[in-house]
């Protein structure tokens, strides 16, 4: 399929992704809320927005995307494995101290939250040690919409994104039926992450030559994309 196509479908996907949200924020949302309550939900929504604040990528994600296409443009493809490599060393070595982070943040949470009584601050605990655990699985994985876009498969890329909404609305409707509550909301949606992830990675190693190089460290490169969102084609 070519760039126009790719362009031209991922648009089509990307407005039936809009048409999704929007049905799920009339419909689906307020029945879940009304199943699992609005405190559980608030709990939720809590954990989740707070630790996205600690889940920047300082710009990588779109650099490699960026440097990727660059690459294969110029016929340099034998660059791309040294790009990725170096790339993954950053995420993990943030990665490590997104940890640090999130531990250091769990030890105090009922200084942080101190609003919260002490039964909605034990389910907060459980939430937030979920939802930070994924979190540190999911960053060095970051890059993978980069690479995605790199080689121009935006059909793929809307796809996945699609699906993720699909399977996290079906899976959990089905835990709300069984009465699940609050740990089902943060369990489901993290699973199909971890799904949608594994799917990504599995069609990049089959259908695109993106490989990683993590034996050679070259300074000049870390020079080169480092701060990545001050980096220049």
């Amino acid at each position: 399929m070519n760039s126009s196509a790719q362009i031209r479908n991922g648009a089509i996907i990307s407005y039936l992704s809009i048409g999704l949200n929007i049905i799920a924020g009339l419909l689906y949302t307020p029945w879940m809320i009304q199943k699992i309550g609005r405190a559980d939900y608030g709990l939720y929504a809590l954990a989740l927005s707070f630790l996205s604040y600690f889940m920047m990528d300082f710009g990588v994600g779109n650099a490699v995307g960026r440097y990727i296409a660059k690459y294969r443009a110029e016929g340099k493809d034998e660059q791309i494995p040294l790009l990725l490599g170096l790339t993954t060393k950053l995420y993990l070595l943030f990665d490590f101290l997104f940890l640090l982070v999130i531990v250091l943040l769990f030890l105090n949470l009922d200084h942080i939250f101190a609003a919260l009584s002490p039964s909605e601050i034990s389910k907060f605990e459980v939430v937030f040690c979920i939802i930070g655990l994924f979190s540190v699985v999911k960053f060095p994985f970051l890059s993978l919409k980069g690479i995605l876009i790199g080689y121009e498969e935006f059909v793929f890329l809307k796809s996945t994104n699609l699906l993720k909404k699909l399977l996290t609305v079906g899976f959990m409707a089905g835990a709300l039926l069984m009465d699940y509550g609050l740990y089902a909301l943060v369990l489901v949606n993290t699973l199909v992450s971890l799904i949608i992830i594994g799917i990504q990675i599995t069609y990049i190693f089959l259908k695109t030559t993106a490989r990683l190089d993590i034996h050679h460290f070259d300074r000049s490169l870390l020079k080169k994309y480092f701060p990545f969102r001050y980096g220049s084609l």
